[in-house]
């Protein structure tokens, strides 16, 4: 079966049944709370007062409106009118300036405009939802500042024995429109995913996410590539790819494995393939000069 627009198809989903489905209350009171890039020390405790943040694929703002908290000038792009409004209705109820636009992010550079650079985008689990990536990798760089970051969550198949992307796929090649796809998912693999509905939203929002719309299976090698040719450099991932990325994090005194070099990376990734709890690549990156 051939793939439709994938951007068609999920602006869709997110539009009839938004992601994270909650009352403004409840999503105010979530970016109160929130912590800023808790795994990655080198951008948790920067001062963000002034930064020009973007956003593509904002949602309903829960991963941007912490930094116009703190002072930073947001601006937030998403696909889905009902998603945008969300995120307006909170940005008022929490008493910020924070500018939600509506627009694919294959058109990411002429909705920036000339807006001076950013010094972060924020693109969360978004990537493998739009026709095009590799291009809006590249728009990226464009619109990020030489030295500015870009925090990257995706489904990547590499993970987690690909269950996360399996049960998608599935779900989706069985369906034949939004609601069927729903229902055959939730049928399937509901019994087991539903432990995963850590923030309690509406079952129909949350299995939507889940299997009514579609994931663009981007390995993670594919995705380095990418970011190197936009001139990334990896600060961070979670979680881990490499055998000096682990290290760090473990607590355990594991110095003979230092010298096992691309056997020890390999086992890394292998560990992270073979475990059962599904969850996204994060990667932090930061943008570089041009070679």
């Amino acid at each position: 079966m051939a793939t439709p627009n994938i951007s068609n198809t999920n602006i869709g989903v997110f539009t009839e049944l938004p992601h994270a489905q909650m009352t403004v209350e409840r999503i105010v009171d979530r970016v109160r709370n929130a912590r800023l890039f808790p795994q990655f020390a080198d951008v948790r405790d920067l001062d963000w007062a002034g930064a020009v943040v973007l956003d593509a694929g904002c949602g309903a703002g829960m991963k941007c409106l912490p930094l116009a908290l703190v002072g930073a000038e947001v601006v937030g792009i998403d696909g889905s009118p009902a998603q945008a409004s969300r995120a307006k209705a909170a940005a008022e109820a929490l008493g910020v300036d924070a500018e939600f636009l509506v627009g694919r992010l294959e058109n990411l550079s002429d909705l920036w405009g000339d807006r001076d650079q950013a010094d972060l985008i924020i693109n969360s689990a978004v990537i493998h939802h739009v026709d095009g990536w590799r291009d809006v990798i590249a728009q990226f760089e464009q619109i990020l500042k030489p030295g500015g970051w870009l925090y990257l969550t995706w489904g990547d198949p590499s993970l987690s024995l690909c269950g996360f992307i399996l049960k998608n796929q599935i779900a989706y090649r069985l369906g034949w429109n939004m609601r069927s796809r729903l229902k055959i998912g939730r049928a399937l693999f509901g019994w087991w995913d539903r432990r995963r509905n850590t923030m309690d939203v509406e079952l129909d929002s949350f299995f939507a996410d889940l299997y009514a719309a579609y994931y663009n299976p981007i390995p993670l090698r594919t995705m380095l590539h990418e970011l190197d040719r936009a001139n990334f450099r990896i600060a961070g991932s979670m979680p881990p790819f490499n055998l000096q990325q682990w290290l760090a994090r473990t607590k355990h005194n594991k110095w003979f494995l230092a010298h096992l070099g691309l056997i020890g990376d390999a086992v890394v990734r292998w560990r992270y393939f073979f475990r059962f709890r599904h969850g996204p690549r994060v990667l932090l990156c930061q943008r570089v000069k041009n070679h």
